[in-house]
Formats: C-alpha cells, sequence, structure tokens
C-alpha cells in the first residue's frame, strides 16, 4: 500500500473516535436545554470534525465534565443526596 493512502486512514479512524466521543458526550450532558441540544447535534452531524472542535472550544470549557464522568465533588453530592436514611414515618394501614 502507499504511505499516504495508510497516514489517510489512521487519520480518517483518530477523526472518527474523535467525533464519536463527542457525540457521546454532547449526549451525556446534562447542562444543556432541548434546543441547545438540538443545534449542536445538527452541527456536529453536519461539519463533523470542525464541529468537534467548535464543541469542544465553546461548550466544553463551561462543562465540568469530560465524557460524561462527574467530578469528585458532584460523586460524593450525589450519593449524599441518594443515600439519606429515611426520616419520614409511614402509614401502616
Amino acid at each position: 500500500m502507499d504511505d499516504k493512502l495508510i497516514v489517510s486512514i489512521i487519520v480518517s479512524i483518530v477523526a472518527l473516535i474523535c467525533w464519536i466521543l463527542t457525540l457521546a458526550s454532547h449526549l451525556k450532558n446534562t447542562q444543556m436545554d432541548a434546543i441547545e441540544r438540538i443545534v449542536w447535534t445538527i452541527v456536529l452531524c453536519s461539519l463533523n470534525i470542525v464541529g468537534v472542535f467548535f464543541y469542544w472550544w465553546l461548550v466544553s470549557t463551561d462543562s465540568d465534565t469530560t465524557f460524561g464522568v462527574k467530578s469528585d465533588e458532584e460523586l460524593k453530592e450525589y450519593f449524599n443526596s441518594k443515600h439519606q436514611p429515611n426520616t419520614e414515618k409511614t402509614n401502616n394501614l
């Protein structure tokens, strides 16, 4: 095979992986409302790798998460709120 072809294939695979990870991160981002999510989905799907650069440049800096992974503080808050003992008394009929 030609060396240029091999390099092109590798670059294409890396770009595809970056695009898939960005799309997954975008879909897991709960900080966006419905309109923003639709607009960014259209941007990512139509502009491909250019959309990826725009997304990480404009949106990722506002988010505290990377690929849907919560920070330590968010995890502590989540588990503390979910695992509080139930102090309400239930009425047994």
